[in-house]
Formats: C-alpha cells, structure tokens, sequence
C-alpha cells in the first residue's frame, strides 16, 4: 500500500516539472522532445508502482487456476508499464533527444 501512497504523490513532481519546463518555453525541438519522454517515463513508472498492492493482493492465491489468472492479468500492465519506463530511460541516456544546455 505504501507504493500506492508514494506512486500516487510522486505523480505532482513528475508533472510539474514538465508543466513548468513547458510554461518557460522549451528552447529547441529536442529540449520538448527530451521533456515528453522524461514525463512518459516517470508516469509509466509511477503507474506500475500504484499497482503494486493488486499484485500482492493476487499472490495469496497462486496455487489456484484463478488465483493464476489474477496474478497473470495484474502482471500485464505492470510489465507494460516497467518496459515504457526502461524505455524512456535508455532514450534520455542514448538517445538522439540530448537536451542542449
């Protein structure tokens, strides 16, 4: 529950640094670019921590075939959701969106 409770309040960091970066006018084409994915990612990331307490909540009962479909169907969108943040970090790090100082 405690990563549902900080997923949730990291979300106003997240958003508003590129709320604010978005407000002051972003000086370049890759600058936005580099903004947007930086905001995908941490959203992405966030998201897969609010669904954390359904995924513990399915592992209780793994050793049924609904409680196998239950921790399957709560893995999906958090696998989603880590390959989206995985994703974004390696194009902040490689990709050709470097923002110019």
């Amino acid at each position: 529950m405690a990563d549902l409770v900080i997923n949730t309040v990291w979300e106003a960091p997240t958003n508003a640094a590129f709320y604010y970066e978005y407000k002051a006018g972003f000086k370049n084409a890759d600058q936005l670019a580099n903004g947007i994915i930086n905001l995908v990612g941490g959203n992405f990331f966030d998201f897969s921590g609010m669904l954390s307490p359904v995924l513990a909540a399915t592992q209780s009962n793994f050793t049924t075939p609904q409680g196998k479909l239950a921790i399957t169907a709560a893995m999906i969108p958090i696998t989603f959701f880590n390959l989206g943040w995985g994703t974004s970090c390696i194009l902040d790090s490689y990709g050709p969106f470097k923002a110019q100082a």
